[in-house]
């Protein structure tokens, strides 16, 4: 439909999205975050990193994790970027207000402004980006001049970072022996 950028903002936030609405977001993030394309990058598929984050994180299970999943949702529009909604003013740590407010939607709206021409992207999905669009534009938002998008940015290479260096094959890529705690060695 023809929503406004408002209208699209408040149904990401009232609308809890099922797995398949924001997998492809997470598959996008995944393969963003990691050196898939290093030769020296151990044998490791997206499905077994997103499998592993889903078992550590169960997104889709536990209500503390439905902001994360709106937060998927609203990611993916890159044509909501450039703009300032109250939500996001509000969770503010120092509030943005004025010409600082201003300051800050111009910032962000330049370095969009700076995506769309290198990557001639104005509006669609990240999911659907080439794979360096889609680092420039997770840069984008881990260089926001707004907290709440660089927490949801860092939050979200911290997760997919976790899940996929807690992976046997990235043990043994690194050299490392396992977790001392649990497992047989520990019971013996």
């Amino acid at each position: 439909p023809g929503w406004t950028p408002d209208a699209r903002f408040a149904h990401t936030q009232v609308v809890d999205p099922p797995l398949d609405a924001y997998r492809p977001v997470l598959d996008g993030l995944i393969q963003s975050l990691l050196p898939f394309d290093d030769p020296s990058f151990p044998a490791l598929s997206i499905e077994a990193a997103r499998s592993d984050l889903l078992t550590l994180f169960p997104i889709e299970e536990e209500p503390q994790f439905l902001t994360l999943q709106r937060g998927f949702a609203l990611f993916d529009q890159l044509d909501l970027f450039p703009y300032a909604f109250g939500a996001i003013v509000d969770q503010e740590a120092t509030p943005l207000r004025g010409a600082d407010l201003d300051e800050a939607v111009a910032a962000d709206q330049a370095a969009f402004d700076g995506l769309s021409a290198a990557y001639g992207v104005e509006s669609g999905a990240f999911s659907r980006l080439p794979l360096e669009a889609q680092r420039a534009y997770l840069r984008l938002w881990m260089r926001s001049r707004f907290v709440v998008r660089r927490q949801f940015a860092r939050s979200a290479k911290s997760l997919i970072t976790i899940a996929a260096y807690s992976l046997p094959v990235m043990h043994e890529a690194m050299g490392y022996a396992g977790p001392l705690l649990g497992g047989a060695d520990a019971e013996a």
